[in-house]
């Protein structure tokens, strides 16, 4: 019962979730282009009253026509009019109804030995217990007495009847007392291959965007001006708004966790994509940009110092720079991370972006060991299950090689099939990584 139980909420939560991030990820694209019209007609407005400047042909009228124009605009850019936020009055998530019948277990006198169909009931020093196949019921230091009904504990252990063997540590079974929250029922959610498959049909905006990122940004805009991101990560500019030199950041805010938390401004100076976000005072990445970055060893550095600042705030550490391979905080330092991460789904898109900026430079590598620990964590350790839905339908997807998109699904099959019959995979079971990989690009 309990774990049909869990199963509804993880569902349900998991309806909400998916939900919500692609509304929000809707939400994003739209702003995006309409906050891209508003920036054509306010250019459009500047280089009118330049215009007028300089022939000095301005006038009363014209002023107040220009000042009515950027209210118009200001309002525009606070409240788009072809944006609007509704609940549906149609429920996705259907309520869960338990009914309880009532029935009152009599536990027996100390000393009272009773056998019947259903129950065998042992006596021991000063504990009763009652055993029936997969339940348990205890009762300590019971009265000589008692005979009133009893409010006991019960504890439920799914038993698999597969061959096992106990010595070998790869198929070491959940303990249950440490283990408790965790469901053995079937995972429902499944890594298959389907969205690799060149099937013609609707393909929604989220698997139209991922399709322009493996594709390198087709349709970006390149402008040899803007050197923005260069300029930032050569340390010479700061980050805005609230921001610093990308050095500090990475010296004075490590582990300053509020303020990487809370402050949503830095994420796109310190991952920057083709591709305009909500931070309005930094322009997309330019591709003669990647290259000058990649040129420069210092500068190139400094992206995987950005992506350890945030490997720690999420809880982990990057343990390997040649292959990538990732491990918790040590001790329990973790323990905090790790619960932020699960409860805060705006990070989710945070990592997102950070794997897409990864493979925009020399980093493509690092994203297969993360997510291999990622899926560890969700599935097997049960510490992030609330990031399951965006690790499968958006961070898996930045592999940019198929192969590699299509190992790491396998291996996540493998740690369902693990956990579903109860039993933990060793440390060292690992995800096989192709040996060579093809970048491979997706058309529409």
């Amino acid at each position: 019962m309990i774990e049909r139980i869990e199963q509804w909420e993880r569902d349900s939560i998991n309806k909400i979730r998916q939900t919500a991030e692609e509304a929000k990820q809707l939400l994003f694209r739209h702003t995006n282009t309409h906050f891209a019209g508003i920036e054509i007609q306010l250019d459009r407005l500047t280089d009118q009253l330049k215009q007028s400047s300089r022939t000095d042909d301005i006038h009363e009228i014209d002023l107040s026509r220009f000042k009515t124009k950027l209210e118009q605009l200001k309002e525009l850019l606070f409240k788009p009019p072809n944006i609007n936020v509704r609940e549906d009055p149609i429920p996705f998530v259907v309520k869960i109804i338990l009914d309880v019948q009532h029935e009152e277990t009599t536990i027996p006198n100390r000393g009272q030995h009773t056998l019947d169909r259903s129950y065998r009931s042992e006596i021991s020093g000063d504990e009763t217990r009652l055993n029936t196949d997969n339940r348990s019921i205890t009762r300590s230091n019971l009265p000589n007495d008692s005979n009133q009904p009893t409010t006991s504990r019960i504890s439920s252990r799914v038993i698999n009847n597969d061959v096992h063997n106990e010595n070998n540590p790869s198929q070491r079974r959940f303990d249950t007392n440490e283990r408790t929250i965790i469901s053995l029922t079937n995972n429902r959610i499944t890594f298959d291959d389907s969205d690799d498959d060149n099937a013609s049909g609707y393909i929604s905006w989220a698997q139209r965007d991922i399709i322009d990122y493996r594709n390198n940004y087709p349709n970006a805009r390149s402008d040899p001006k803007i050197i923005q991101n260069y300029l930032f990560y050569t340390n010479k500019i700061q980050s805005y708004p609230d921001g610093d030199f990308i050095d500090n950041i990475h010296t004075i805010w490590f582990r300053d966790y509020d303020r990487l938390e809370f402050h949503h401004g830095y994420t796109q100076w310190l991952f920057p994509l083709q591709e305009r976000g909500l931070n309005w005072h930094i322009e997309p990445l330019q591709k003669h940009e990647i290259e000058s970055i990649k040129k420069d060893d210092q500068a190139l550095k400094r992206i995987l110092i950005s992506y350890k600042l945030m490997l720690d705030f999420y809880g982990f550490k990057l343990i390997n720079e040649k292959t990538g391979e990732i491990d918790r905080l040590p001790d329990d330092s973790y323990k905090s991370r790790f619960h932020n991460l699960d409860t805060s789904s705006h990070n989710y898109l945070r990592i997102t972006r950070i794997l897409k900026c990864l493979g925009e430079f020399d980093y493509e590598y690092l994203k297969f060991p993360f997510l291999e620990q990622i899926l560890r964590e969700i599935i097997i350790e049960n510490t992030l299950t609330n990031c399951l839905q965006s690790c499968k339908d958006y961070w898996i997807e930045t592999l940019r090689s198929r192969d590699e998109r299509r190992a790491i699904r396998q291996y996540a099959r493998q740690l369902i099939d693990y956990r579903n019959k109860g039993l933990t995979p060793s440390k060292s079971f690992r995800a096989i990584k192709p040996s060579t990989t093809k970048v491979t690009t997706t058309k529409t």
